[in-house]
């Protein structure tokens, strides 16, 4: 049977403290990616789910967002697998207030999408998100 260097150890996981300190430093520097790192860390969503988010797949006014899809790399060929590998793929996640503001805030960064949204200064202020 063989075995690897890694057998018996575990799979280094990123403390609380540190994921805050992540996603602060990636609002702040105005990363691009921020609103999918925030569904990450909030949702646990697998690395291909993520990957293969649209905006259709969210639905901010139910606060839910389905997983329909993955993306797999095959051959060296990026490949978006649309049929669930299993019943529990295809799934519904509730999403908490904070990450719908997070993600309210990208979409509505978005040239396509800023007209729909509410101007910049009726927004609320307080509703700041801050890390999990």
């Amino acid at each position: 049977m063989p075995t690897t260097v890694a057998t018996g150890t575990r799979s280094p996981r990123m403390q609380g403290t540190h994921l805050v300190t992540l996603l602060d430093h990636s609002l702040t520097a105005g990363d691009r990616h921020h609103a999918l790192s925030f569904l990450i860390a909030t949702t646990g969503l697998r690395r291909a789910e993520a990957l293969a988010l649209r905006w259709s797949d969210l639905d901010l006014d139910q606060a839910r967002l389905t997983i329909r899809q993955t993306v797999t790399v095959a051959n060296g060929v990026i490949v978006l697998q649309r049929d669930a590998k299993s019943d529990d793929s295809e799934r519904t996640i509730a999403l908490d207030t904070r990450t719908i503001i997070v993600l309210n805030e990208q979409h509505c960064s978005l040239p396509v999408s800023a007209q729909a949204c509410p101007s910049r200064s009726s927004r609320n202020a307080s509703a700041t998100p801050t890390p999990p």
